[in-house]
C-alpha cells in the first residue's frame, strides 16, 4: 500500500511516543517498525551524549570558524533528546539536579541567575492544558517504549488485522504494539487512559460519518498532534467531507 511507507517517513521525522491507529494491518507494521527505529536511534544519541570523552572523526566537524567551535555533541538538540530518550545524568555528581542545556548556556552567561532544574518547573508542567503540551511526553524516559495502539473488530471480510500480533512478534516488534478489539464508534473512553496521543492514522472506513468520527476522536490527540485519514484524494465520500471543511474554513489570506 502506498501509505505504508508514507506512515513509516511521517513517524521517523516527528517521533510520536503514542499513535493510535483506527483498523489494523498492512500499515500497522511500518508504524512499528518505525517506532522501533525511533527508541533505539534516541537511544544511542542519549548514550552519546551521556559519553564523557567524545571520540573525534565521527561526524564531519569541518566547520571551524564557526564559533562557538562545532563539536560532535552540539549538532545534537539534546533538550529533546533528553525528554524524549530518557532523562540525563549528572556523570560527576549523581545526586545534583539535573539541567538541561540551555540552563547550562544561561548559567555561563549568568553565573549569579539561580537555575531553575526540571524538578522546579515539575509544577509549571502539571498546570499545562490536559492535553496541550508535552509534559507527558517529557515525564517518559528511554526505558518507556512508544506504543502503537491498534483498534479493530476484527470483522473485516478481508481483514489481515489477526496477522499484525504473529508478524510483530516474528519481527521483534512486538512490545511497541497494543491490540484493542471492539467498535471503533464505542472503544473512546478505553482509549482515554493512554491520552494524549501523537498521531492518530484513521484507516477505516466511517462512510459519510467523517465528522462524527473525528468529533469523537480528535479531543484524544494533543495540541500538535497529528490526524491522517486514508484516501482524502479518491474515495468519494471522504473527498465531500474534505471540501466541505475548506469551504467552512474559508480561502486563506
Amino acid at each position: 500500500e502506498n501509505m505504508a511507507t508514507v506512515l513509516y517517513a511521517i513517524t521517523r521525522f516527528i517521533k510520536p511516543r503514542k499513535v493510535l491507529e483506527i483498523g489494523a494491518g498492512y500499515t500497522s507494521l511500518f508504524l512499528l517498525q518505525a517506532l522501533a527505529d525511533n527508541h533505539e536511534e534516541l537511544k544511542a544519541y542519549k548514550n552519546f551524549i551521556n559519553q564523557e570523552q567524545v571520540s573525534s572523526g565521527n561526524l564531519n566537524t569541518s566547520c571551524s570558524t564557526i564559533e562557538p567551535p562545532i563539536t560532535e555533541k552540539s549538532w545534537l538538540v539534546e533538550d529533546f533528546i533528553n525528554e524524549h530518550g530518557g532523562r540525563s545524568t549528572n556523570h560527576s555528581n549523581p545526586d545534583l539536579p539535573i539541567t538541561t542545556a540551555q540552563d547550562q548556556q544561561r548559567q555561563q552567561q549568568n553565573p549569579d541567575d539561580e537555575v531553575q532544574t526540571e524538578e522546579d518547573d515539575s509544577n509549571d508542567n502539571n498546570n499545562r492544558g490536559k492535553y496541550g503540551g508535552e509534559d507527558d511526553l517529557s515525564s517518559q524516559g528511554v526505558d518507556t517504549v512508544p506504543k502503537l495502539i491498534c483498534v479493530d473488530n476484527m470483522t473485516h471480510g478481508h481483514t489481515t488485522a489477526h496477522k499484525v500480533v504473529e508478524i510483530a512478534d516474528e519481527l521483534g516488534l512486538e512490545p511497541y504494539l497494543s491490540i484493542k478489539v471492539g467498535d471503533a464508534w464505542r472503544m473512546v473512553d478505553a482509549i482515554a487512559e493512554d491520552a494524549p496521543l501523537d498521531l492518530l492514522w484513521l484507516d477505516f472506513g466511517v462512510g459519510s460519518k467523517w465528522e462524527d468520527f473525528l468529533r469523537l476522536w480528535c479531543p484524544l490527540v494533543r495540541d500538535g498532534g497529528y490526524v491522517l485519514l486514508h484516501s482524502s484524494l479518491t474515495n468519494r465520500l471522504t473527498r465531500l467531507w474534505l471540501e466541505q471543511l475548506r469551504s467552512a474554513r474559508g480561502d486563506p489570506d
